[in-house]
């Protein structure tokens, strides 16, 4: 079970929300900000983590939530809700001590889908529904973000996500290409369960050795190095010097530029690549002159 730094919950008990919460969209979003909003009891994330491909690790929710202001919160598998009532009982009356539940207007949860708002009411506990969100007459969900990378129309992702895709992993040892041409980028391992975005070239905030710099990122295979044939996430990190390996590096998607591309020689990529960069700091500008970036 994975948590965050906590203080000894109060004794007057907590108010919880509790979900997926895959992506932390501006579904979420909403049902967290009101959560934060409770005085009297001590606000309690539940994240229930699914197996598959998902658009938040467990430890990119961590950062996510942390940036949003909560400071308590548990990770349970999702498979191990299973009946509702058990849940309700032996997670949020035994563990955790609950009082009120904020989620969203409709959600529903457990094996068969039978919990809802009623069933946690009928276990004593208050609820509180708050209006499901949506962005241009279209709910918020993890599917239409989904769809929308499926689509290619990352642009849409991103404003359902709030601004950006959060990805976060280690720097690990490449094939060097970029270094040896002089342009040093920094690989990002992730694993086989993080959903990837479109194939492209995206402009982003990225962070890395205590430093919050401008990144510009391919994600895909590399046809003009070498064609190979996995897909990697390689961010060319800007105003910014300094050995990575093994540091942990935090992306965050904002702007899609282009496709992955193959040129024919290396005067090429660096013609592309300086076009690429010039486009990125036009689009970009706005996060590093005061811009609060979400997630960040």
């Amino acid at each position: 079970m994975n948590k965050m730094e906590q203080k000894p919950y109060t004794s007057a008990g907590t108010c919880v929300a509790f979900g997926c919460f895959d992506g932390v969209h501006l579904g979420h979003r909403a049902v967290l900000s009101r959560l934060l909003q409770e005085r009297e009891l001590t606000p309690v994330v539940v994240t229930l983590e699914p197996r598959g491909k998902v658009l938040s690790t467990p430890e990119e929710k961590v950062f996510l939530m942390q940036q949003l202001g909560v400071e308590h919160m548990i990770s349970l598998p999702a498979d191990g809700v299973g009946c509702p009532e058990d849940f309700v009982r032996r997670v949020l009356l035994e563990q955790l001590g609950a009082k009120k539940v904020v989620l969203a207007r409709g959600y529903t949860f457990g094996a068969d889908d039978s919990g809802n708002a009623a069933l946690l009411r009928s276990m004593g506990l208050e609820v509180e529904e708050v209006e499901r969100v949506a962005l241009d007459g279209c709910p918020v969900t993890g599917q239409e973000i989904r769809e929308a990378f499926s689509a290619g129309a990352f642009s849409r992702a991103a404003a359902l996500l709030g601004g950006g895709y959060l990805m976060m992993g280690p720097v690990v040892h490449g094939r060097a290409n970029g270094r040896r041409h002089g342009m040093p980028t920094a690989n990002l391992g992730f694993g086989p369960e993080k959903l990837l975005p479109p194939l492209g070239v995206y402009g982003g905030v990225a962070r890395a050795a205590g430093q919050r710099v401008l990144g510009m990122t391919n994600v895909g295979q590399r046809p003009s190095a070498d064609d190979f044939d996995q897909v990697t996430v390689e961010t060319l990190l800007l105003d910014f010097a300094g050995d990575l390996y093994g540091e942990e590096l935090i992306l965050e998607l904002r702007t899609y530029i282009r496709p992955v591309m193959k040129f024919d020689g290396l005067d090429q990529v660096r013609q592309q690549i300086d076009r690429d960069i010039l486009t990125a700091r036009r689009r970009m500008g706005g996060a590093f002159s005061g811009e609060r970036a979400s997630g960040s």
